[in-house]
């Protein structure tokens, strides 16, 4: 999955030193690709990559999947067209998904919603039935994945990063199952693996009174069909998502 992108940055490293020899411009490029760099690299190390690298090239084939469905309602606006350091979220959180090279790409969304339909290489899948929470996308993106693991990126994460997002598919790749976060006594499952075989248990937990996703991971996790991704102190906060406009700020 990673190799295309190895590929290209393995021709700008020299093998033992530090990404710092990058030129400016180019590492600014992909920012997206390596978002914990913030004015120097000097902590991104050919080793690192390279460790990375390793970890991740066997891993199956895995569907991304983008979940930009929800109302909004406390925002008052679309959180997807929000601004969030000069670009829209949308876009942000698209870009962060590509960065990863997943075998196909998805974006769960309201319909009408219109940001992504000039997008290429996107699955877009609207949902038929509204308000049925992030879970409900959850289960729309499953039932359309071609493959038996997916990446989702809820649109209101926008501190997530795409090493953090890497670390996941490492750690699914050797559970050999879906992976979810865990900050303490509480789940994080918007930015998180799961197999396409918990499908099931999704559309059972969207009959049932409770369709919490707390609910439906602890369910997930007794079923064997996840395992529990502890966050390191480094990692808690890059949940802070985007409830209102306060947040932005």
């Amino acid at each position: 999955m990673l190799a295309g992108w190895f590929a290209v940055m393995s021709k700008e490293i020299v093998a033992g030193r530090s990404i710092k020899m990058f030129d400016p411009q180019r590492l600014r490029s992909h920012s997206s690709i390596l978002p914990e760099y913030s004015g120097n690299a000097r902590t991104y190390s050919f080793r690192r990559l390279r460790r990375l690298m390793k970890e991740t090239a066997d891993s199956p084939r895995v569907s991304a999947a983008l979940l930009a469905g929800g109302k909004s309602s406390r925002m008052g606006v679309d959180k997807a067209g929000v601004i969030v350091a000069g670009e829209p979220l949308w876009r942000r959180q698209l870009a962060l998904l590509r960065a990863v090279n997943p075998d196909e790409l998805l974006v769960s969304c309201r319909p009408g919603s219109g940001y992504f339909d000039s997008e290429q290489n996107i699955i877009l899948i609207h949902d038929t039935v509204l308000d049925l929470g992030p879970l409900g996308g959850i289960a729309a993106v499953l039932q359309k994945a071609r493959f038996d693991f997916i990446l989702v990126l809820a649109i209101d994460l926008p501190l997530i990063t795409a090493q953090f997002l890497f670390r996941l598919i490492a750690a699914s790749n050797r559970h050999g199952k879906g992976i979810v976060p865990r900050d303490e006594e509480w789940y994080q499952p918007l930015a998180a693996i799961y197999p396409r075989a918990c499908l099931p248990l999704i559309e059972k937990h969207l009959l049932g009174p409770d369709r919490s996703m707390q609910y439906f991971v602890k369910a997930a996790l007794h079923s064997g069909f996840v395992s529990e991704y502890p966050l390191a102190e480094a990692e808690r906060s890059l949940f802070k998502n985007l409830n209102t406009v306060a947040d932005l700020f």
